[in-house]
């Protein structure tokens, strides 16, 4: 079981360090994912690879629910 952050920004204006620094600090044995996605464009490269190579137990770990999917918020 292998626990996944996944830090994303919607503007290269935005700092994903502050996400990511949180969320380690939290899950300090978890493997970091960092992406820069414009929320209107639903094409995340980093995203799909890491849904596409999950295994049962394994857990991803967001700061927001809008990270991962716009539609979800």
């Amino acid at each position: 079981m292998t626990q996944y952050i996944y830090a994303r920004t919607s503007t290269s204006d935005q700092n994903v360090n502050q996400q990511a620094e949180l969320l380690q600090n939290a899950y300090p044995n978890s493997e970091l994912k960092v992406e820069q996605a414009s929320a209107t464009n639903m094409n995340r490269p980093v995203l799909d690879t890491l849904l596409s190579n999950l295994i049962g137990g394994d857990t991803i770990i967001v700061y927001d629910m809008s990270r991962i999917e716009r539609q979800l918020t």
